[in-house]
């Protein structure tokens, strides 16, 4: 029997304070939750597939509890009413919880929050003895009142809500939480139960659960709407499913091999620390096809062999490039993970490597843990076990695994994701990395332990490095036990997704710890474009001014040229600078000439060009300014009075008026700087403020 089938995944879709309940033993049986959502009047009509009962009565009878995400208005009328869903409450258990009070259309905060406190109160005063303590935020709130990312819960609505509600499911990530508790508050379901994400039958219902009770540890939330015909047929479930779904759920409650509750109870559950996070970890009661929330799903032509595995079990077998294995989503709380898997490359295939990814989103951009690292057996006929390290930031929760052949047939058995061992009298520890534009600072605690000689920095795009021979040397410096040390080194960001760091302590006799971790995950989406001007100066230059934007890593610096045609730099070449202004001299005089300008990122990703034209001294460009601007033009004297002189480019193409120059001859070429004005019949004027 091999050990990660008593391992398992969590489930989830929420995380809860630590507040109300107080924490119970620690208990691995995986938990369900049923969550129903606006508690549609149609849990009251009788269907032929439930023996003429309805779903409300046929949940109930199995004693099913279940979180109904109440919507004032629709329990005042029209929905379950208030009564029927105490005797449910009462008699089966579950909890209620709030959908809104009206579950109108909103995008306001101050709405928003309104409806939070709002329909709490009413949900208790309708249903005394029990306590609101849980909200499903409504699918129709948008804009300010959207919660999408862990960033919008530390707005105003947010933090409104946690300080209203113990736990929460709006829209910031789904998955199915692994391990003991962390999120508590804004993580939506691990599946939508209804044929907007899977037309479920009977079997695709028996078989979810079943690998769902093969995961230890862990927690999964079907959310629920409507049950048999309705016209809102996209969130409805076939009643065959749903009877399959309340029938197995007792079954598996009542042989002990899971744990049903509300979301309330659920909040307090106590989950060993080490327990295995990932779901049905030796593929023991997976059926490829008929999980489409997983524990595993597939691509291709991948399937689960009866035989043949570690110690002759089953395992996941992978015939080729064009398919895949993946994880459902899973939620993991923040720390330093240790993936491990077994393989074996299916025989006569080759050996030609497998590619493990381990991508984790919810935020942005997403960070790629394991970047497609290839893995090949040292000998191909024989079970290998591969590991690697993870690192799971807060706020980026939600990883899905995957298996890939680079080349040939790979089989993959016995899959392990918990806490990486550490030491702390040994091991770096709150390693960080700044990144800057072409270099990186690195920074860790050095324990306070004197056979510790140095540390060993490594660094690799794919995956972290185990032990100091791996990835990329970045350094290697003389410890200094007890105390915060750094480095600052030189590096590349331009081809990598992420960039994971290991830091090694390297003890006198020549041993080294486990490495700590930390990472940039790499922004690759270029700043803006920049808006660019540019400008002639009474000094007879040029001024450009620009302006560009990076909302994920900021821009770190510019560049420009100056050439006589667009893009080009033949007259100035390319020049950075870390200003967002350049004034450049010695141009030619009366020339177009065009300015271009990029700005990059903090990783060195270029925006899109920029080209304006521009012009030294012409007559035409310095007419466009407004009366008062200070130009310089250049061009010949064609014309002399008593009180002023004409100006002309030297192709004849334009001509100005020019005062306050007397030493101007017919025939003259000149350069003149003054401002700009106009006569009352509307002709342009330079009002010069030195002789040419």
């Amino acid at each position: 029997m091999k050990r990660s089938v008593y391992y398992a995944i969590l489930a989830a879709v929420f995380v809860c304070t630590a507040a109300s309940s107080t924490p119970t033993a620690a208990n691995d049986t995986p938990i369900v939750v049923i969550r129903v959502d606006d508690c549609d009047s149609t849990w009251l009509t009788p269907l032929a597939a439930l023996d003429n009962k309805s779903p409300f009565d046929y949940a109930k009878q199995h004693r099913i509890p279940i979180t109904w995400a109440i919507i004032v208005d629709s329990a005042n009328a029209g929905g379950i009413p208030w009564a029927k869903l105490k005797e449910y409450l009462d008699y089966a258990g579950g909890e209620p919880a709030s959908h809104s009070y009206h579950h109108s259309t909103i995008n306001s905060v101050q709405a928003a929050a309104s409806e939070l406190a709002s329909s709490k109160q009413a949900i208790e005063q309708h249903l005394p003895g029990y306590a609101c303590t849980s909200f499903v935020q409504p699918g129709n709130w948008y804009g300010d009142a959207y919660l999408a990312s862990f960033g919008s819960l530390k707005n105003p609505l947010g933090a409104a809500l946690q300080a209203t509600y113990d736990q929460s499911m709006a829209y910031v990530v789904p998955g199915v939480a692994a391990g003991p508790v962390y999120y508590r508050h804004g993580l939506c379901a691990s599946t939508g139960f209804d044929s907007r994400w899977a037309n479920w039958t009977a079997d695709m219902t028996a078989a979810t659960l079943d690998a769902i009770a093969a995961s230890p540890g862990s927690m999964f939330v079907f959310q629920l709407h409507d049950v048999g015909a309705n016209p809102k047929i996209q969130i409805t479930v076939d009643g065959a499913a749903f009877r399959k779904l309340v029938d197995r759920l007792a079954e598996l409650r009542d042989a002990g091999k899971v744990q049903l509750m509300s979301l309330r109870d659920a909040r307090a559950r106590s989950v060993s620390q080490d327990v295995n996070r990932i779901g049905d970890p030796g593929f023991e009661a997976t059926a490829l096809g008929l999980t489409p929330a997983g524990p595993w799903m597939r691509t291709g032509a991948t399937s689960i062999a009866t035989s043949g595995g570690v110690g002759n079990s089953k395992y996941a077998k992978i015939p080729g490039a064009s398919s895949e294995l993946r994880s459902w989503s899973i939620v993991l709380g923040p720390g330093n993970y240790e993936l491990s898997w077994c393989q074996r490359p299916e025989p006569g295939s080759g050996n030609g490597g497998l590619a493990v990814s381990l991508t984790f989103s919810g935020a942005r951009p997403d960070a790629y843990e394991l970047d497609r690292s290839s893995y090949a057996n040292t000998d191909p006929n024989a079970w290998e076990r591969k590991r690697a390290l993870i690192r799971s930031e807060d706020g980026m929760p939600s990883a899905i695994l995957r298996f890939m052949p680079l080349a040939g047939g790979y089989g993959v058995d016995d899959v392990s994701l918990t806490p990486a061992p550490t030491s702390p009298t040994t091991s770096p520890s709150s390693s960080a990395v700044a990144p800057l534009y072409g270099h990186c600072a690195v920074s860790w605690n050095t324990p306070a332990n004197p056979s510790i000689t140095w540390i060993c920095v490594r660094s690799s795009s794919s995956c972290f490095p185990l032990q100091p021979g791996d990835g990329t040397p970045v350094a290697v410096v003389r410890a200094v036990p007890g105390t915060r040390q750094d480095v600052n080194v030189p590096m590349d960001w331009s081809q990598m997704r992420c960039a994971h760091f290991s830091v090694f302590s390297i003890m006198s006799d020549g041993s080294y710890s486990q490495p700590d971790l930390a990472e940039v995950t790499i922004d690759q989406t270029p700043p803006t474009t920049p808006a660019v001007t540019a400008s002639c100066t009474s000094a007879g230059s040029i001024l450009v001014t620009w302006s560009s934007a990076d909302p994920e890593s900021g821009v770190a610096s510019s560049t420009y040229a100056v050439g006589s045609t667009r893009g080009a730099s033949d007259i100035v070449t390319w020049t950075q600078t870390g200003l967002n202004r350049a004034e450049v001299s010695g141009l030619p005089v009366s020339t177009p000439i065009c300015v271009t300008v990029r700005t990059r990122n903090l990783f060195g990703v270029e925006s899109q060009p920029r080209t304006v034209r521009a012009s030294l001294g012409g007559i035409v460009p310095a007419c466009n300014k407004a009366n008062g601007e200070a130009v310089r033009i250049a061009g010949v004297v064609t014309a002399v009075f008593g009180d002023c002189c004409y100006v002309q480019e030297p192709d004849r193409s334009r001509g100005i008026r020019v005062t306050n120059a007397p030493g101007c001859r017919e025939g003259d070429v000149v350069t003149i700087t003054g401002r700009l004005t106009t006569s009352a019949t509307g002709e342009r004027i330079l009002v010069a403020d030195r002789q040419p």
